[in-house]
């Protein structure tokens, strides 16, 4: 490792479900025992919950003082570190027992100009208005299928200025909003769903 280095993975894509985030095995137990909390307090259990424990058993050896080394003949000891130890594999065990699985990556494989369009898409909520496969708002059409309909060009004028190709389009003009590299980047993804 010294000498080659580390190896690295692929580059991050913001846009995929395939990988779940997880601490180190070692950070597990801390991260499940904030799943307990709530949102506003889960400062309690980053910070209060484990400091405490650590503290407690830090202390342990000016708590129980007695001058037998035996773990018999010392309870408090043995019942706090077990209890401790206990806890962390427990928590652990549970941490990954509820690790969700990745979500499985659904149609095409993307090109990295449509994986920039699906990043778009989904910042700019478009799911707010549109469906893909059954994710989000049916207010406007579902676009499945909208690549087997439509040309590249087609969507993207359509994206750009609505109004231009349908006066009683209710959809909004990107033109403002986005560059001509990103609506053709959003042009493009849409063009993958067949």
């Amino acid at each position: 490792m010294v000498l080659k280095g580390v190896p690295l993975g692929n580059l991050a894509d913001p846009t995929s479900r395939e990988f779940v985030p997880r601490p180190e095995w070692y950070f597990m137990f801390l991260f499940q025992l904030i799943t307990y909390f709530p949102g506003y307090l889960e400062w309690v259990g980053v910070l209060v919950v484990p400091g405490l424990v650590t503290l407690l058993l830090l202390l342990l050896p000016f708590l129980d003082r007695r001058p037998v080394r035996l773990p018999s003949r010392r309870p408090l000891a043995l019942g706090v570190g077990t209890l401790a130890l206990v806890a962390v594999v427990l928590l652990t065990v549970r941490a990954y027992q509820t690790t969700p699985p990745a979500a499985p990556e659904t149609g095409p494989l993307l090109t990295s100009i449509e994986q920039m369009g699906r990043s778009i898409y989904k910042v700019q909520a478009c799911d707010s208005c549109h469906q893909i496969r059954g994710e989000g708002t049916p207010v406007g059409p579902a676009l499945d299928g909208v690549g087997s309909r439509y040309s590249v060009d087609f969507i993207f004028a359509w994206v750009y200025n609505p109004k231009q190709l349908n006066p009683q389009s209710v959809m909004p003009a990107y033109s403002a909003a986005l560059g001509t590299r990103e609506l053709d980047a959003v042009a493009q993804y849409l063009n993958t769903l067949k």
